[in-house]
């Protein structure tokens, strides 16, 4: 059926398209209008190749009109008769025009099915392959539909979570948490995106929740969420212990009293510095939070005794990647001895650590 659609389609593609040319049509305006090439508009006009139904619909509208009716004269024209004549016989044409129209809803029927199924196994797929639980939940926050990695993250099998509130499976101070956060979503339409703590067998359990709240196409009232609930606790513990070992790291530098201690990257971008470089400098918060070097350096050089001498040993040091030492004296009286070292990751240049002590009272001794 659908080789015959295809010839007659062409029978009447070829027929209508000289008429077309004739009325002062051209290959390249009729593929314009139609968003496609003209090599490939000719192709189809000529049958090499097959357009989709929703172009051949367009093509038909153009040259003729409806879809059916192109048909119906793409018979006639392999019948040997001529469609812009009237037909003596009208039971035939109505006959044909019925034939075309079911054969196109058949074919409609058969691409709408053919993209359900395809579009059904890609989600099935996901779900299967993705590590997320897909859920739904209607207005009641009941759970209608859960697929993907039940058990690995919920420790439960569809039958035991589908149409129980979500709120059953949350501590009661989790839900205070979350419960507000839920209706502001809801109210501003907006997608619920957070990370919900699950207590279990003694150990506190990470989720990501990321839903979209659903309403109903006729009456705009809320339908539900949909969306996806991932396992995150191994990337929580992760960044908790990042941050306290950051922390320990800190207070460490803090602790050391002897030297003003900075960590510079390798674009000298400031990275760390302990407290001892701040009191040690005088420098003000705000310019310590810019981690810039210039910054701290411009600041300094109304304190410098000899600011000539100090950029220059600081052209010194950002030029080159070995260690440098350099001495300089501030206005207060005070002697400072700089020396930083470049610090190497696999062979790589990664940045520098520098440590500066006040000297006065040892250098003249």
């Amino acid at each position: 059926m659908n080789n015959d659609l295809h010839i007659l389609f062409q029978l009447a593609a070829k027929f209508y398209y000289k008429k077309y040319r004739k009325n002062g049509g051209s290959l390249d305006e009729l593929a314009e209008n139609l968003g496609i090439t003209a090599t490939y508009l000719s192709a189809v006009i000529n049958g090499s190749r097959v357009a989709s139904l929703d172009l051949q619909n367009q093509i038909a509208q153009i040259f003729h009109g409806p879809y059916d009716k192109f048909i119906s004269a793409g018979r006639q024209i392999s019948e040997g008769k001529n469609p812009l004549k009237k037909e003596e016989n009208d039971l035939d044409q109505s006959v044909e025009t019925i034939i075309a129209q079911l054969t196109h809803l058949v074919m409609d029927h058969k691409r709408i099915s053919g993209e359900l199924k395809q579009t059904e196994q890609k989600f099935k797929d996901i779900s299967l392959t993705s590590g997320d639980i897909i859920f739904e939940v209607d207005e009641n926050l009941s759970i209608t539909y859960v697929s993907g990695k039940r058990k690995e993250i919920a420790g439960r099998s569809a039958q035991h979570v589908t149409g129980k509130n979500i709120f059953t499976f949350l501590d009661e101070n989790e839900w205070k948490n979350i419960a507000p956060l839920v209706e502001t979503s809801i109210q501003n339409r907006s997608i619920f995106d957070n990370v919900i703590k699950i207590n279990r067998d003694g150990k506190t359990l990470y989720r990501h929740c990321i839903a979209k709240p659903i309403f109903a196409t006729k009456t705009d009232r809320f339908a539900g969420f949909r969306g996806t609930y991932r396992d995150i606790t191994k990337r929580k513990n992760i960044e908790h212990d990042m941050v306290n070992q950051v922390w320990l790291f800190q207070a460490a530098i803090d602790a050391i009293k002897e030297y003003a201690i900075v960590i510079t990257d390798q674009c000298d971008k400031i990275i760390r510095w302990n407290k001892t470089y701040q009191q040690m400098m005088g420098y003000p918060q705000e310019i310590l939070d810019q981690k810039n070097l210039t910054a701290c350096f411009t600041f300094l050089r109304d304190k410098l005794k000899d600011p000539e001498n100090f950029f220059s040993g600081i052209e010194e040091m950002l030029s080159s990647q070995k260690q440098t030492i350099q001495y300089f004296e501030m206005n207060n009286g005070k002697t400072i001895k700089r020396r930083v070292d470049p610090i190497y990751r696999d062979g790589v240049f990664a940045g520098r650590l520098t440590f500066l002590t006040d000297v006065t009272d040892t250098l003249y001794k």
